[in-house]
């Protein structure tokens, strides 16, 4: 049993009085981000833009000296419940195991996933969480989504893919392209999919090359 102390008294105030705060600063952050909601809406704004939140983290690491992956691990939740104020992500999902923990540490919180059988009914998403898979390279190539935000869980990639791309102006980025052929000079990793497939991750770097098609960008933390 602990032994209740004066100066463990005081520090226990002192942790209430930190918690108090930080609770009424997320609420003022929470209110600034309904006024970008609506300006958003007069001018089509992206609701979740990956590398905005990126460049938070980064940020918020350099100033406090604390590694981007454990700012990511506190404030994808913070983000996640203010984003909620401009609008809940409709997310299309398949029953793959640990979707949902992929979806959880990308877009936290506060979405709203809706299982799809098919690549037919995802289609009705602008966001999709996916697998590494054939249906996932079907709907980059085919109908104009490209890849936003990416998450690994035990070992299994997890996309999310959109219509509203990121734009390329991150510092630290994965970039994906889909090749006939194993890329070695600028890759970072050579997936194989099928004999005439292979799915290829970039690391902060862009390419241009007609055999190669870009299907999109995401953060690297």
């Amino acid at each position: 049993m602990i032994k209740i102390t004066k100066k463990l008294e005081d520090l226990r105030e002192q942790i209430d009085t930190i918690d108090r705060d930080i609770v009424q600063l997320i609420i003022n952050r929470m209110n600034v981000v309904k006024e970008v909601g609506e300006v958003k809406k007069n001018t089509n704004g992206r609701v979740y833009v990956p590398e905005r939140e990126n460049e938070i983290f980064f940020k918020l690491s350099e100033k406090n000296k604390v590694s981007p992956q454990e700012i990511k691990n506190i404030y994808t939740e913070i983000i996640s419940f203010c984003r909620k104020f401009e609008n809940i992500l409709d997310i299309g999902i398949t029953k793959e195991k640990n979707s949902l923990l992929a979806l959880k540490n990308i877009l936290g919180t506060y979405t709203n996933p809706i299982f799809c059988n098919s690549v037919e009914e995802l289609k009705d998403y602008n966001y999709i969480i996916l697998s590494l898979s054939k249906n996932l390279l079907n709907l980059v190539e085919n109908y104009n989504y490209k890849i936003i935000n990416f998450s690994e869980i035990n070992k299994e990639k997890f996309f999310l893919i959109s219509k509203e791309e990121n734009t390329l102006t991150m510092k630290n980025f994965y970039s994906y392209y889909i090749s006939s052929e194993p890329i070695e000079f600028f890759s970072v990793e050579n997936i194989k999919i099928d004999e005439k497939k292979y799915f290829i991750i970039s690391e902060n770097k862009i390419i241009s090359n007609e055999n190669i098609k870009f299907i999109g960008s995401s953060p690297k933390i």
